[in-house]
């Protein structure tokens, strides 16, 4: 095949729309149920809905840059083509620091609203921390990688640049520690949990997600490579494997959010057990304002909190957890009571 005929970038078109399209799914059924029906949307939101927008505009200009540049080999562009990709490529390495990162952070905010243990939230407090520096400080370097800062992008302009090959392969080691943190932290606390079996599976679901990205993040980590000679040609699967990672990730983040979908279906309560007992309060699943049940549960073992339906004459205890409802640590005890008269009775 004629070298400037050859192409890979249906690979990028193919992995990309398959990725815009089943995120946007995710991200948009979560808003819906966190924005429309719960009414409560947080921080952990915020952050998944800016690490969509962020990866969305990655795959957006890495398709645009396949009408003339991405996929093909080096060698064969012009030097217009040549300095509009990258300049795209400039964009899309901070672009993809930001969504990354802000996902991770994420799942940490989301840690916070259902854990309310002490020291728990403040170690999830030092890792975001942590997430921003790191954050910041990736960012640095790919904006400062070439003295000017237009040699980056302007290959005719008199200047130097690092080889940041050695960096990406020091950040990748710095990712993958932090996702392994991020997936594993919440383990410990759901030992001993009292879940429902939806709650357990979409759980099960979300953490299984989340060490596909680790994995995805180390076949991502085999693409590294001195791209220089011919960089439009070999960072095709670099980038495709890039956004499948930071894609998971937000499609892993968002199915905590769809029980509240699956609970307005009585044929998926049914089928999940997610139905609620005859007699009991509205608040003895679930919470629709909050979100926080059966989420909250998660941070509570089952001798943090026992709840039953009612006998006739007998009481209930309800020993609830620091910090899960108002009147911390306060034992609160019901009694049922039922009265039956009768006319014989009465005489």
């Amino acid at each position: 095949m004629d070298r400037a005929a050859e192409s890979d970038s249906y690979k990028i078109i193919a992995c990309h729309a398959a990725l815009i399209a089943i995120s946007t799914i995710a991200v948009g059924l979560r808003l819906y149920s966190r924005v429309i029906v719960v009414k409560h949307a947080g921080w952990d939101d915020f952050l998944c809905a800016l690490s969509y927008v962020l990866i969305m505009t990655v795959m957006i200009i890495d398709l645009v840059s396949c009408d003339s540049e991405l996929g093909r080999h080096w060698d064969t562009l012009s030097m217009k083509h040549m300095e509009q990709f990258l300049k795209y490529q400039f964009a899309v390495e901070m672009l993809y620091i930001a969504a990354f990162m802000s996902i991770k952070m994420s799942y940490v905010c989301l840690y916070l609203r259902i854990f309310p243990h002490r020291t728990f939230r403040i170690i999830n407090y030092c890792l975001l921390a942590f997430l921003t520096c790191n954050w910041l400080e990736e960012t640095m370097v790919v904006v400062f990688q070439c003295h000017p800062v237009a040699h980056a992008f302007m290959p005719l302009m008199k200047g130097s640049c690092l080889n940041l090959l050695t960096f990406y392969y020091v950040s990748f080691g710095i990712k993958l520690a932090t996702d392994l943190i991020v997936f594993s932290l919440p383990i410990p606390m759901m030992r001993g949990a009292n879940m429902p079996k939806a709650q357990y599976i979409g759980v099960l679901v979300m953490f299984t997600l989340g060490f596909f990205v680790c994995i995805v993040s180390i076949i991502r980590a085999t693409y590294l490579k001195d791209s220089i000679t011919d960089a439009t040609w070999l960072l095709v699967d670099q980038l495709n494997w890039s956004v499948i990672e930071v894609n998971t990730a937000v499609i892993a983040s968002c199915i905590p959010a769809l029980k509240t979908l699956v609970m307005q279906s009585s044929g998926m309560r049914r089928l999940l057990g997610m139905y609620r007992t005859h007699g009991a309060s509205s608040r003895d699943h679930y919470d629709l304002k909050t979100n926080n049940m059966p989420l909250t549960d998660l941070g509570r073992s089952r001798h943090d909190k026992r709840e039953r339906i009612l006998e006739d004459g007998e009481s209930e205890e309800n020993i609830m957890a620091n910090g899960s409802e108002p009147g911390h640590g306060d034992i609160t005890v019901t009694t049922k009571w039922s009265i039956i008269t009768s006319q014989h009775e009465a005489k």
